[in-house]
C-alpha cells in the first residue's frame, strides 16, 4: 500500500483529500504546515508528499528543496499543487525538485490518483 503524506493549512482540503484517498486504497497522514512534514517524513516514510506551495512559515518549495537536499528523499515522489498555476510556479516546483503540479481548483480524487501513480 503506497503511503501518501498530504502537507496543506487547509483543513478542509486535508480532510477531504485524506478522506477521498483512504478510501481509493492509499495509506495517508497529514501535516498542516512545512516544519509538520519536515517532522513527519523520517517517521512515516511517505512514497509521496503531495505539497502545497503556499504555506505559513515553511513554505512548500522549501520544503520540497530540504526533502530532495536528503539521500533518502531520492525514493520520495513531490506533487506540488497551488490555487496558482503560473508558469513561474511550475518552474519553481520542478526546480525545487517536485515530479508533479496540480492546480488545487480544477483537480478531482481521479487526478490526484492518477498523478500518484505516475510519479510514484
Amino acid at each position: 500500500m503506497k503511503r501518501v503524506l498530504i502537507v496543506d493549512d487547509s483543513r478542509g482540503l486535508l480532510r477531504v483529500f485524506s478522506i477521498a484517498l483512504t478510501n481509493m486504497g492509499y495509506e495517508v497522514e497529514t501535516a498542516p504546515d512545512g516544519v509538520a512534514a519536515l517532522l513527519a517524513i523520517p517517521e512515516y516514510q511517505p512514497h509521496v508528499v503531495l505539497l502545497d506551495i503556499g504555506l505559513p512559515g515553511v513554505d512548500g518549495l522549501e520544503v520540497c528543496r530540504q526533502i530532495k537536499s536528503d539521500p533518502s528523499g531520492d525514493e520520495i515522489s513531490i506533487i506540488m499543487f497551488s490555487a496558482h498555476s503560473t508558469k513561474e510556479n511550475v518552474l519553481e516546483a520542478h526546480q525545487a525538485g517536485a515530479s508533479g503540479f496540480l492546480v488545487k481548483g480544477d483537480v478531482a480524487v481521479a487526478d490526484i490518483c492518477r498523478a500518484i501513480e505516475q510519479h510514484s
